[in-house]
């Protein structure tokens, strides 16, 4: 048998190990396969054995040597382990604080699995820069108090209301999602909207974790470990539920992981009952928040199964595949070794479990490839210097360290393998490879912005003054004319004041003409004649803004569909609707403002609008705007573009605003959002990548 002795097996022979009288055993089956998991509530470890290793966990009693118990293992041809595997098994107890020996074994017996252990602890505290964890508190007293009035929700009766209850968040969230779509865009744009999901967001994570706490209390496990842990510098509370792990039932497991998502989509649905019921207002505007959070953050991260949150773990158990994440991770490394470096394979694994390593394993890769990128460029944009050091620390260990890692890797396989040479030479080609695409072929390169079809500003309808409505000449989608009257209001305090004006200047008018005035007296009879002209001429004007005309030729487009109510209000300046007709929309967007002078000559834009079209425009004009700068309405946040927006119009950042010429009717368009795209030739990929950061420092530090 290959491998059956080890080199250091004297300095184990002769030693007795012992179990410890805290660590408790659960049988587990794994596709099929027996397991064994040791857990010490005392320290938080948790060791899974398989079935071979099971016999040696029942023989460790003290009383037999390391030469006693492989003696007796080895009687047993069909799982007699090697004396390697034994070591290794033992190490692993020993190391894990699981086992006692009768004395210490030889440090550097140890030195390998300790250092092993402990490089991978400080690898993965320094993988997540941006996610620190903080103890605070053991939550158990907590959960001792809750539990009484929560316990129900563990039963058959519980689970049958839970589920209705979601059923009914589902359907009719799907009724309203046009409501909820429009109120998540007003949350999203709205400083003050947004400074309430931030508070809403740890209210919600508590929930979610105490969920956690009560789904393992009611299996008989503990959690003894909370606190805050700052993702991204936010902080959200979390537990330690490690003892899920030793759960015999892989459904208690799963609804264990499961229990903060399903708390926090059970909130989501109370809190859309609730906001259905509500007028709008502050109560209104917090449910929400909750509605926002408990289904679009808990999709996107928790119920995620490509991040190493709840749904992972339901996933995990319910593949019955422990550790997925890491184990698709390794296959993907030996395989990446195996076909590309030509070193043989280390992994041996089923059929099945290579299709979901392999599938998992690429999309959780891509994932949190997007993922770390995504936050890097956030967080330097946010925190400036600090930011972009912690960006660029995540980024290193998010991107480059496991490519290093491969690479130790492959080098010791070849030394092992005597294959220095070829996995060198294939090695040396597969870089040439990606060097040539990536330095030398040409790919498209292009921006995105995004933009809007508004109507010129000399075919808007406003309001010339603040009046009551009193009646609509013209029904939404009318040809009008210049000039024609659309709406009428009245101010019947502007009719009264120009009628006592016109009375007064005829006063005044009438007392000049008298016979014996002294030069003074007509002197302030002409000045108060003088301004009781300039009041009068106000007020006419007041009275003539009551009659909203069109301000050109098209169609009457009002806004919201409708002409404005009889008795409501308008006031001086507001948008009332638009006139819309092919010579009188502009299209303008917004690109990033690194991209300017990027443009060929005669550059075109490409336009997506939301029902799939496509147009191809020739560019207009365009416009560098540094931050601060002057930019079309429609191009700012609280419009629902996607520059933030500064006080009177002005954009916090810089961008380059492009204006498409409109070509053919697309007046039936007004109003209508679109993705654009503008065509900036032809770039290796290399320069591209160069390109972004270099526009990543230039934005970050100034430079």
């Amino acid at each position: 048998m290959a491998g059956l002795r080890h080199p250091d097996w004297h300095l184990f022979a002769e030693r007795r190990f012992r179990r410890r009288a805290a660590v408790s055993a659960s049988a587990q089956v794994f596709r099929g396969e027996p397991y064994i998991v040791l857990s010490d509530r005392i320290t938080g470890q948790h060791v899974r054995l398989s079935a071979r290793a099971q016999d040696l966990w029942r023989m460790l009693d003290g009383r037999r040597t390391a030469q006693a118990l492989w003696e007796e293992m080895i009687r047993r041809p069909a799982t007699a382990p090697t004396q390697s595997e034994l070591v290794d098994w033992l190490l692993q107890l020993v190391s894990s604080g699981l086992v006692l020996s009768d004395h210490e074994i030889d440090a550097e017996s140890l030195t390998e699995r300790d250092t092993r252990r402990r490089s991978q602890q400080i690898e993965q505290r320094a993988a997540s820069p941006l996610s620190i964890k903080v103890k605070l508190f053991d939550p158990e007293p907590l959960v001792k108090v809750l539990w009484p009035f929560t316990s129900w929700l563990f039963t058959p009766f519980g689970g049958v209301m839970v589920a209705l209850l979601l059923l009914s968040g589902l359907v009719l969230g799907l009724i309203h999602l046009p409501e909820l779509t429009q109120s998540a865009d007003q949350a999203l744009l709205s400083q003050s909207r947004l400074i309430g999901v931030a508070l809403t967001y740890p209210v919600m994570k508590f929930f979610h974790e105490m969920a956690h706490c009560l789904a393992l209390y009611r299996f008989g496990g503990k959690v003894r470990e909370c606190g805050v842990m700052f993702l991204v510098m936010f902080p959200v509370p979390y537990v330690e539920a490690s003892e899920a792990n030793a759960l015999p039932d892989k459904r208690a497991r799963m609804l264990v992981g499961g229990a903060g998502i399903l708390a926090e989509l059970v909130m989501a649905s109370v809190a859309l009952l609730l906001w259905l019921g509500l007028e709008p207002g502050l109560e209104r505007a917090l449910l929400f928040n909750f509605i926002l959070l408990g289904t679009v953050s808990t999709l996107l991260f928790n119920g995620n199964p490509l991040l190493k949150f709840d749904a992972y773990y339901v996933v995990s158990d319910w593949l019955e595949l422990p550790n997925m994440a890491s184990r698709a991770g390794a296959y993907l490394q030996d395989r990446f070794l195996w076909r590309i470096c030509g070193l043989r394979p280390e992994l041996e694994v089923s059929r099945s479990e290579a299709w979901i390593f392999g599938i998992y394993g690429t999309a959780a890769l891509l994932y949190r490839t997007l993922l770390t990128l995504t936050i890097a460029l956030v967080v330097a944009n946010w925190f400036f210097l600090l930011g972009l050091i912690l960006a660029a620390w995540a980024v290193v260990m998010g991107l480059i360290w496991p490519p290093y890692k491969t690479i130790r890797k492959g080098m010791r396989m070849a030394r092992a393998q005597n294959r220095q040479s070829r996995a060198g030479l294939r090695v040396a080609l597969f870089l040439a490879v990606i060097i040539g695409l990536a330095g030398f072929v040409p790919l498209p390169f292009s921006a995105s912005g995004a933009g809007q079809v508004t109507a010129l500003p000399q075919a808007k309808v406003t309001a010339g003054t603040t009046a009551r409505v009193a009646a609509f000449r013209v029904a939404d989608g009318a040809r009008v004319s210049a000039g024609q009257e659309i709406l009428r209001l009245e101010d019947s305090e502007a009719l009264a004041r120009r009628e006592a004006l016109t009375l007064s200047l005829a006063y005044l008018s009438e007392a000049q003409t008298r016979a014996g005035l002294a030069p003074l007296e007509r002197q302030r009879l002409e000045r108060e004649q003088q301004i009781a002209a300039e009041a009068l001429e106000r007020a006419e004007e007041r009275v003539a803004a009551l009659v909203v005309t069109a301000p050109r030729d098209g169609r009457l487009a009002w806004d919201g569909a409708r002409a404005p109510l009889k008795g409501s209000f308008v006031f001086r300046g507001d948008r009332l609707g638009e006139i819309q007709a092919p010579d009188a929309i502009e299209l303008p967007i917004a690109f990033p403002a690194a991209y300017s002078g990027l443009a060929r000559d005669r550059a075109e834009v490409d336009l997506l609008f939301p029902d799939g079209t496509e147009i191809t425009l020739p560019v207009l004009r365009e416009s560098v705007v540094d931050s601060g700068g002057q930019v079309p309405e429609a191009l700012l946040a609280p419009a629902g573009g996607m520059l933030p927006a500064a006080a009177e119009g002005r954009a916090l950042i810089s961008s380059w605003i492009v204006w498409a010429a409109p070509e053919g009717d697309l007046s039936s368009r007004s109003g209508l959002r679109f993705d654009a795209r503008i065509d900036l030739g032809q770039a290796t990929a290399a320069e591209q990548l160069l390109f972004h950061v270099r526009r990543l420092f230039v934005r970050v530090i100034r430079l």
